[in-house]
């Protein structure tokens, strides 16, 4: 699967990046900056940019797992910007957390 929910299901990510969390959740606050401001390479992926094509902004594809099986992920979208801060999806993570 070759998009960003592809990256996050796949384990696929780099810590590095600000858009990855240090477990492989995506998040961005802007879909639009993002775009601006990143390549497919630094995407790790050819993105599909559906979620921006759709009008959301603010995105976070929480990783599902059970061990280190991933079964799939979270996906939270908002058409605003910002929605997507840590304290905003914090509980979401912490459940996924629950299920790895």
């Amino acid at each position: 699967m070759d998009c960003m929910c592809g990256n996050v299901i796949s384990g696929r990510f780099d810590p590095s990046k600000p858009f990855f969390t240090s477990r492989g959740s995506f998040w961005t606050n802007s879909t639009t900056e993002l775009l601006a401001s990143t390549t497919e390479v630094d995407r790790q992926a050819r993105t599909r940019n559906r979620c921006y094509g759709e009008g959301y902004e603010s995105v976070a594809l929480i990783g599902l797992g059970l061990g280190k099986e991933r079964l799939g992920l979270l996906q939270l979208n908002d058409r605003q910007k910002g929605r997507s801060e840590t304290k905003l999806s914090f509980p979401f993570k912490t459940m996924a957390l629950g299920l790895t």
